[in-house]
């Protein structure tokens, strides 16, 4: 992930928004992405894309966001995926660099969030 390195590109940093992979791959994840996420300024977490796969107890979005945040990231967690628009938008400042990262439907996010964005700007 580089997140870090995107901290440079806007003028008040990076925000990136992480759906987990799927469950069968997140736990083995867990500290790489834990380390990766703790180098962005504010970190929106949802729970895992479970694509065509049963869910695994104690596997959880939830899960994610605790280790971003035992490795110093601000995290918020934000169950459904539905709900991320409404959540980023009071987030973002003027300047804000927002990543969307992940598997799925994370490809809706941008197209939801622009008119909300657009409507907050002065």
């Amino acid at each position: 992930l580089a997140v870090a390195g995107a901290r440079g590109v806007g003028p008040e940093g990076a925000r990136p928004r992480f759906p987990p992979p799927p469950f069968s791959r997140a736990g083995r994840f867990l500290r790489p992405v834990r380390g990766a996420l703790a180098g962005a300024d504010l970190v929106v977490v949802t729970d895992v894309y479970g694509a065509r796969e049963e869910p695994v107890p104690g596997v959880t979005g939830e899960l994610v966001a605790d280790a971003a945040r035992a490795a110093g990231a601000e995290v918020r967690y934000v169950p459904h995926r539905a709900d991320l628009a409404a959540t980023l938008a009071p987030l973002a400042r003027p300047g804000d660099l927002i990543l969307t990262m992940g598997a799925g439907d994370v490809t809706l996010v941008h197209t939801e969030l622009a008119p909300m964005l657009e409507e907050a700007a002065p």
